[in-house]
């Protein structure tokens, strides 16, 4: 009797094959979108500083920030590449990596100080975000929760950004400065 050598594969191995492939997929399309999410945390970092020191540099001989608006800032050419935009009619305008608006003027109450307001941020960044920053802003102001000073803890800055969470599904951030503090 001759034995019959088969050849192929069966269909097990060829599904077990698919389940090892379709994991590996998963895996690299969460690795990645992690990666994406951190490096937008990580620019808007980098923009919000910028974009503060411009604004500080700006206004270094003025007496107050009376005057300070986007406008102003787009037509200085001080605002950072990242978060400068322009439609097809030439209408310029600052937009953060989550297509919210980013708004900078004299702070509400006094003339002396100014604020810039990050809006549409996702809850998930928030704490990223404002730890990152925090040093550079006396008082960060947190849409639903409370306001974060410089030196509160990432313990609060955590609970802070997760109270508004409850409600929202992004929040806006205003970030005040208070000049030489």
């Amino acid at each position: 009797m001759t034995l019959i050598k088969q050849r192929g594969f069966t269909l097990t191995e060829i599904i077990l094959v698919l389940i090892i492939a379709s994991v590996l997929v998963i895996s690299v399309f969460i690795i990645f979108k992690k990666a994406q999410r951190h490096e937008k945390i990580k620019t808007e970092i980098s923009n919000l500083i910028n974009l503060k020191g411009q604004i500080d540099s700006l206004f270094s001989s003025l007496p107050d920030y009376s005057t300070l608006s986007n406008s102003l800032l787009i037509e200085s050419d001080l605002v950072p590449n990242g978060i400068l935009y322009e439609d097809s009619l030439g209408k310029k305008w600052m937009r953060n990596s989550w297509n919210g608006n980013i708004i900078v003027s004299q702070y509400s109450s006094s003339p002396i100080y100014y604020s810039i307001v990050y809006q549409n941020i996702p809850i998930d960044t928030c704490t990223n975000i404002i730890s990152a920053t925090q040093k550079y802003f006396p008082s960060i102001k947190v849409t639903g929760g409370s306001t974060i000073k410089k030196n509160d803890s990432i313990a609060k800055i955590s609970d802070t950004c997760a109270s508004s969470g409850d409600t929202y599904k992004s929040m806006e951030l205003t970030f005040t400065s208070f000049g030489d503090w």
